[in-house]
């Protein structure tokens, strides 16, 4: 078992969400008025490709500031995650 220390049980929960939903991409998002995150789901490239051209367009208020992709079990995805913050 590896350690996923850092990474939230809210995190968790989205990518379990995601993987039930058979979504291909999780979108993270950080509300700069109300110091929130929260997520999204898309279930195709071309929609993921919608996301950031209006994130783009109008993300002054609402940022998206993750995308991940759903594919493999919860600890591979994880995995990957931890990686894509170690090199950041």
């Amino acid at each position: 078992m590896r350690d996923f220390s850092g990474i939230s049980e809210e995190f968790r929960s989205w990518i379990r969400a995601g993987i039930t939903r058979n979504a291909k991409w999780l979108l993270v998002f950080s509300d700069m008025v109300d110091f929130v995150d929260f997520c999204d789901f898309c279930e195709d490239d071309a929609a993921l490709e919608l996301e950031i051209a209006a994130d783009e367009a109008h993300g002054d208020e609402v940022r998206l500031v993750g995308v991940y992709k759903l594919c493999g079990t919860e600890e591979e995805i994880i995995a990957r995650v931890r990686g894509k913050w170690a090199v950041a």
